[in-house]
């Protein structure tokens, strides 16, 4: 892996997470091993799921902020430790999440969008019945609600989360066909100086989400302000492929990656 000055990883879970396995010292020690200056965890916050009819465990959060001051301390002077969510969105649970985030002193908030009218494009059962534009606009639309919403978010997770698990041959949100929802989506971040997060949990879809065609199109309406995040639930996707990420951005002509302290954008040269 290329060194570059500035390594950030914004989207981790651990153990604390239900779907995550590695403890948060451990993440906390591979981090210094690569000379990363902060790391930033963010555990799922998921009234998205508590609002519908699925089922899902969600973080315990006040034992997360527990270790998480623990360690903070501990490694002070080695690495910064930044204090972030994941809040899994949806329009039952907005008030939950508003609510939520006022508890802790977050330096930064994921936005996400798991839940589609109830439904997770994770599971199967989501896709039974529909084809792959009707699949697909619904999650748009819901990725819409989100980015429009008051939630005091940074960045926003994993755009294109649908096309994970999607079973069909056709896995790309293309312009031709989705077009007007990609440039409303990608503007109102735009407008609202938000960031977009790169995120390498890709489901086999390339090194990134979202494609490398929705990225471009992010920086022709203006957009500048992007974040890392390998979304990793275990160890050794710690910082997975963020040389890949820190070289494309550089070849388009963006020279930072922002992470935040306290809600406020610091900008990470490339």
């Amino acid at each position: 892996m290329p060194e570059f000055e500035i390594m950030i990883d914004l989207h981790i879970h651990t153990k604390f997470s239900p779907d995550g396995h590695t403890e948060m010292e451990e993440y906390v020690k591979k981090a210094i091993e690569l000379k990363m200056p902060a790391i930033g965890f963010s555990e799922h916050v998921d009234y998205d799921y508590l609002r519908s009819p699925l089922e899902m465990e969600t973080t315990d959060f006040d034992s997360f902020f527990k270790r998480f001051s623990e360690l903070k301390e501990k490694y002070a002077g080695q690495i910064k430790l930044l204090l972030g969510a994941e809040t899994g969105y949806s329009l039952p649970a907005e008030n939950d999440i508003k609510e939520f985030l006022e508890r802790y002193p977050f330096d930064y908030d994921i936005i996400s969008t798991h839940i589609v009218y109830d439904e997770d494009p994770w599971l199967q059962p989501y896709f039974i019945g529909k084809t792959p534009y009707e699949a697909y606009t619904r999650y748009l639309k819901c990725v819409l609600e989100a980015v429009r919403s008051p939630i005091n978010y940074q960045t926003v997770a994993h755009f294109g989360y649908v096309l994970r698990q999607a079973p069909y041959k056709e896995r790309e949100l293309d312009f031709e066909t989705y077009g007007d929802y990609l440039d409303e989506i990608l503007s109102t971040i735009v407008k609202k100086d938000k960031a977009l997060e790169l995120n390498t949990k890709t489901g086999g879809l390339g090194v990134f989400q979202p494609d490398i065609k929705i990225v471009k199109r992010y920086i022709e309406l203006g957009g500048k302000n992007f974040t890392f995040g390998s979304d990793a639930h275990e160890l050794k996707r710690l910082a997975e492929n963020y040389s890949v990420v820190a070289e494309t951005l550089k070849s388009l002509g963006i020279k930072y990656l922002l992470h935040f302290e306290g809600r406020v954008p610091i900008y990470d040269k490339l």
